[in-house]
C-alpha cells in the first residue's frame, strides 16, 4: 500500500497543531491486542521526536505513543507508572517527503512495526514487558493525533507533516476507531 496525496488529510506544522480525540481515550484503553495505523507524510524539515498518535494519562507517567524519532525512524513506546515496558524502533530511517503506511501491531505477545505492510528490521531498546498493550494502561484520559500529553507536561512532541487514515483496531473487540 502506498499512500498518495490526499487534499483532505490532516496537516501539522510541528509547533502546536494536534487533534484532540480525548472522548475516545477510555474506549481505546481496553484493547488487549490490535493495531494502530496511519498514512503519514514526514516533512524533512521536522526535528526532534514527532508524535503520530498517543494515548495517555495527562497527569502521570502512563502512555503509549507511536512516533518518528529524531533520526527519522518509526518508533513506539509503552510506559506504565513511569516504567518503560517496551520501546521498539525500526533500524532504518523513513524516506522523508513521501507518503508511507505506518503501523504497529500487537498480538498479545509483543508489538511489531510495519511500513507499507512490510515488517523491516527493528529492535527493542527496552523490553521489560513486551506483552503490555493498551489495556494495561490505567487512568487514560488523553488521546491525541500529532502530539503527546502525559505526566503533567502538556502537549509536546508535535508532528510535522501530514497524517491520514488513522485507525485503531482490535480483532478481540468490536472497536474500530477511525480518528482521522
Amino acid at each position: 500500500v502506498h499512500f498518495t496525496r490526499n487534499p483532505w488529510c490532516l496537516s501539522f506544522d510541528g509547533t502546536n497543531d494536534l487533534v484532540d480525540c480525548d472522548t475516545a481515550a477510555t474506549d481505546l484503553a481496553i484493547l488487549a491486542t490490535g493495531r494502530v495505523q496511519a498514512g503519514i507524510f514526514v516533512n524533512a524539515t521536522g526535528t526532534g521526536v514527532r508524535t503520530i498518535f498517543s494515548l495517555s494519562d495527562a497527569n502521570t507517567e502512563t502512555a503509549f505513543w507511536l512516533s518518528i524519532s529524531a533520526t527519522h525512524k518509526l518508533t513506539a513506546s509503552l510506559v506504565i507508572a513511569g516504567v518503560v515496558q517496551w520501546t521498539v524502533t525500526l533500524d532504518e530511517a523513513l524516506t522523508l517527503n513521501g507518503w508511507v503506511h505506518a503501523k504497529i501491531v500487537h498480538n498479545g505477545v509483543e508489538p511489531k512495526l510495519f511500513i507499507d505492510n512490510d515488517a523491516p528490521a527493528q529492535a527493542f531498546s527496552v523490553s521489560t514487558n513486551k506483552a503490555a498493550w493498551l489495556a494495561d494502561l490505567t487512568g487514560i484520559d488523553t488521546c491525541n493525533i500529532g502530539a503527546l500529553d502525559y505526566n503533567s507536561a502538556g502537549n509536546a512532541l508535535f508532528f510535522k507533516g501530514k497524517i491520514d487514515y488513522l485507525y485503531v483496531y482490535s480483532p478481540s473487540s468490536d472497536i474500530i476507531a477511525k480518528l482521522a
